[in-house]
């Protein structure tokens, strides 16, 4: 049998052969994270990843991870999936990636970005202060900023900020002012979580969410369409311009309409209110009118009902109510029960009372 001589292949198809060897193929590659190559790097499937005391580029992949940073100056960088990423002390970069990520920032100056899903990013530990840069993205996230100086960004969707833990806050939207756990910087938040004890919240121009929790609060919206939801304690809920929600919830609470720009009508028993906007109320058992002539109407609870500045008309309904006139000269009708009115400033009538006082007729 005769052998041939073997056949040399082109230069150009030898150099194809050895990049294929050696070149990685694109499920092997990894992608930057935060602008560093990776040093830990998990699996399609997700897993748990550990860095070390000092600084790490970790990288989560496609699965659900759960990433944690340890001592350093880290970057952490959840991928796809659904993560939990807790970055630990120093000063980290993290960035949850596309899903429903959850992360805390621990202690030091981190900067936290969640991505496009509906993320919650806590702040730093409890006892361990920095000042954080908490990034939203792109879906309805929650915030939880705690200790230190804070800067919030919600991003694209209704992001909410929640102040659980804290000694009482003051939290102004249209400022962008937050007080409790330092002082901190608060944009594209649209509903703010109040805590334990007396909170002072107010929205800004657009539709905002403000809930009190439990202590005696007060709540003031925008000329957006706003909810205000009182909970438990004593609240005080001012709606502003637009049609909203006022809830008190439980406790004794107050609707007011001091700040309106013109009369008011208001039934606590059908829980309509025009003038301001046409809003809603539920579980109200106070009330305080405007400057102008307003007509106002209790219902079958206890309710103390002052009319402010104006002519105005007042009827208690049933229950034992406290009527006030304030200015103006004004109607007060009492209604079923035992009632006190309070004529106040003015010639003003009193009817179906059973106490009276300073009632011209």
């Amino acid at each position: 049998m005769t052998i041939g001589t073997p056949k040399l292949l082109p230069r150009t198809a030898l150099a194809v052969i050895v990049l294929s060897l050696v070149a990685p193929s694109p499920a092997s590659a990894t992608a930057l994270c935060r602008g560093r190559a990776p040093t830990i790097v998990g699996s399609a499937e997700g897993g748990r990843l550990v860095g070390t005391p000092g600084p790490d580029v970790i990288a989560g992949r496609d699965g659900d991870d759960r990433i944690h940073g340890l001592g350093g100056d880290d970057r952490v960088c959840g991928g796809r999936g659904n993560d939990v990423l807790l970055a630990g002390p120093g000063r980290d970069l993290v960035d949850g990636g596309v899903g429903d990520d959850r992360g805390n920032a621990g202690s030091g100056d981190d900067r936290f970005r969640g991505g496009p899903g509906a993320d919650s990013l806590w702040g730093d530990a409890f006892n361990a202060s920095g000042n954080d840069i908490l990034l939203g993205g792109g879906g309805s996230d929650l915030f939880n900023p705690r200790d230190g100086q804070d800067a919030i960004r919600g991003g694209n969707g209704r992001d909410a900020v929640a102040y659980w833990e804290a000694d009482g806050i003051s939290v102004n939207l249209r400022t962008s002012v937050a007080r409790g756990w330092g002082r901190d910087s608060l944009h594209s938040v649209e509903q703010v979580v109040g805590t334990l004890l007396h909170d002072v919240i107010i929205g800004d121009e657009g539709p905002d969410l403000l809930e009190g929790g439990f202590g005696d609060d007060l709540l003031v919206g925008g000329p957006g369409r706003d909810r205000l939801l009182g909970d438990a304690g004593d609240d005080t809920l001012d709606g502003s311009r637009g049609d909203d929600e006022l809830a008190g919830n439980d406790g004794i609470d107050r609707v007011d309409y001091g700040r309106s720009d013109g009369p008011v009508t208001v039934d606590l028993a059908t829980g309509e209110a025009t003038g301001d906007g046409s809003d809603m109320l539920v579980g109200v058992e106070h009330l305080v009118g405007s400057p102008y002539d307003d007509s106002l109407a209790g219902d079958s609870n206890a309710n103390a009902i002052s009319g402010g500045e104006g002519n105005d008309i007042i009827s208690g309904e049933e229950g034992d109510d406290s009527l006030m006139g304030d200015g103006g000269d004004d109607l007060l009708d009492g209604g079923q029960d035992r009632d006190t009115l309070d004529g106040g400033v003015g010639s003003d009538v009193c009817v179906n009372g059973e106490a009276l006082l300073d009632c011209e007729s």
